[in-house]
């Protein structure tokens, strides 16, 4: 068993049976940096395709780790763009949506998800207070390489996940408890269905990029986004006739 193995079998083995009797800021976060960490320094790597006279380089973010991760991807990505690439980014945005519809809309896919869609560093986010943690930074709190008013945002808006979702299943239904629990609270009202988090998360978004990239004319493009997308990005362009071109490390 090699160090990294034994390390992350200490911690797990701590948190099931070491640490119960503490409160779990104590014993959660130093799993969180380790995962962050081993996943910063093993999976952050940039991967080329090519398909005729077009290239994309897949560029992974982290969105919770250390000043230096943001400051080495702003790094890279601005080379990139002076190599004449378009930056292609992951964010859920909220255009087009009045107050109103976005109270009703984050309620809906809270119920959904259980995810609030605050900032992991708001004060007031009760829910994801354990991803405070000393040294980490939230990649939309800092300089990161992406520019929203030049850069090209490649990503469904929450209005548009629900809509889908709802196009598909039917109208989701409020109950008193979704709309009672304010948004900065641990969500208890329903239980968590894995397969419909994956669908909204995940599996609509992937889509909406691959379909934005195939279908766009730009020769050059970097794609910016969360690194557990990107598989399934990589495998839908081999899917599609794209040739993997190289792997590099960056950090």
């Amino acid at each position: 068993m090699n160090y990294k193995t034994l390390k992350t079998v200490f911690l797990l083995l701590f948190v099931c049976c070491i640490a119960p009797n503490f409160h779990a800021q104590f014993y959660l976060k130093p799993l969180i940096k380790f995962a962050i960490n081993n996943k910063t320094k093993y999976h952050t790597y940039t991967t080329s395709y090519t398909k005729d006279d077009r290239t994309i380089m897949i560029v992974p973010m982290i969105h919770l780790n250390k000043p230096e991760f943001y400051e080495k991807r702003k790094e890279l990505l601005d080379s990139l763009k002076m190599e004449g690439y378009t930056i292609f980014y992951e964010g859920l945005n909220n255009e087009n949506t009045t107050a109103e519809e976005k109270e009703i809309i984050y309620r809906k896919f809270r119920k959904l998800t259980h995810s609030n869609l605050m900032s992991f560093k708001d004060e007031k986010n009760k829910k994801d207070k354990i991803l405070n943690i000393k040294g980490y930074v939230y990649q939309n709190d800092v300089a990161h390489g992406v520019d929203p008013k030049t850069d090209f945002n490649c990503d469904l808006s929450v209005k548009e996940i629900i809509q889908t979702y709802e196009k598909n299943y039917g109208e989701i239904e409020l109950t008193e408890c979704d709309i009672k629990t304010p948004m900065t609270d641990k969500y208890k009202c329903s239980k968590k269905d894995k397969n419909v988090y994956y669908l909204l998360v995940y599996n609509y978004r992937n889509a909406h990029l691959f379909k934005s990239v195939s279908e766009s004319n730009i020769k050059k493009i970097a794609v910016v986004y969360g690194e557990a997308h990107t598989y399934r990005f990589s495998a839908d362009l081999t899917n599609s006739g794209w040739k993997y071109v190289h792997r590099k490390f960056i950090y």
